[in-house]
């Protein structure tokens, strides 16, 4: 199994190659427009939402319908979240909604790859029953985001699989895993990689392993349990013999001589003085059965009863379809009579 994971990280090793992040100047420049909600304290107002560079510094910028700045924060000195179920941007206790969920995961991935202080973003917790641990096995769905020469989003690599089991070295140190760390199943992040580029991780399984080093301690723990002086140690077998029983009398050859009760009593019969493990013993009396003769008499009488029964419903169903022609004949009758009269 652990060579199975080990090769299929090998065939994903190009994903997670990694190269620091270099700041160069950047001119002025807009990286990212589009038109948002932003939710006040009573009302939602349409905005328009800009990520843009001025003076090597990157800016979230609000608008409203007259192209007027309401809104001028600077994005590394930001605390935000992100809400993939709501597609929302929250930041200094105001929110504000995208229209669609590919407007909303653009915004976010060109603020990450812009961003200088802001490593990873978590668009969505996850709702599993199982947290990622070190002793966990995952598999996650990975897409690959990255700009082009002239600053463009490029479209998105093909989403690969990736099978891994954690770590400590992982959950400590590894640029993407570590983050994954106390995550459930179904959580969805974005985690920068290397300059103008951004992972895209959803984990879509989660299962706990046992290491070999906890089963055998849980077996040594279980066998000096076994051994503890409160236990109750087997017997062990005596070699003495067990002292001899005494000889029982022979038994006498003579008859028993019936009680004089037994034999005074009134209406005794033989079979009252028969053992009762003899009437035990003694194998039960077949039912009797009808001899086939009588089963045919019996057929034969249901079936002449059940012709009898179908000829009489017979014999009611012609009456019932009689009476029902002669009166629909009569109302035919009456309603040519009528139409007569009425053409007079």
């Amino acid at each position: 199994m652990d060579r199975l994971f080990a090769e299929d990280e090998m065939n994903s090793a190009d994903l997670f190659k990694t190269s620091p992040i270099i700041e160069k100047p950047k001119k002025n420049a807009t990286y990212f427009s589009s038109a948002a909600f932003w939710r006040k304290t009573n009302e939602s107002v349409k905005v328009g939402v800009i990520l843009s560079n001025l003076d090597g510094k990157l800016w979230f910028l609000l608008c409203d319908s007259s192209k007027k700045i309401v809104e001028k924060l600077e994005v590394d000195e930001m605390r935000v979240e992100f809400d993939e179920k709501e597609l929302a941007f929250r930041f200094l206790k105001e929110t504000v909604k995208f229209v669609d969920n590919l407007t909303f995961l653009r915004f976010a991935v060109l603020f990450l790859i812009h961003s200088r202080r802001h490593p990873v973003i978590r668009l969505l917790e996850g709702s599993g029953d199982v947290e990622i641990t070190e002793n966990a096995e995952i598999r996650c769905n990975i897409t690959s985001y990255s700009l082009d020469e002239d600053g463009e989003l490029r479209l998105p690599d093909e989403r690969r699989g990736v099978k891994t089991r954690m770590s400590r070295e992982k959950c400590e140190e590894h640029f993407m895993y570590k983050w994954l760390k106390n995550a459930r199943k179904g959580c969805h992040f974005l985690i920068k990689s290397k300059e103008n580029s951004v992972l895209e991780v959803i984990v879509d399984k989660v299962r706990q392993t046992v290491d070999s080093e906890s089963d055998t301690s849980k077996a040594e723990s279980i066998s000096a349990a076994s051994a503890a002086p409160g236990a109750s140690p087997e017997a062990p077998p005596t070699s003495e013999a067990a002292p001899e029983a005494p000889e029982a009398p022979e038994p006498s050859l003579a008859a028993p001589e019936a009680s004089p009760a037994a034999i005074s009593a009134p209406g005794s019969s033989p079979a009252s003085l028969v053992a009762p493990e003899a009437s035990i013993l003694a194998p039960p009396t077949p039912e009797p059965r009808p001899s086939p003769d009588l089963r045919d008499t019996i057929h034969r009488i249901l079936g002449i009863e059940l012709d009898r029964i179908e000829m009489r419903l017979n014999h009611r169903i012609n009456q019932f379809q009689a009476e029902v022609t002669a009166r629909l004949d009569r109302q035919t009758d009456l309603l040519q009579q009528v139409l007569n009269k009425c053409d007079k």
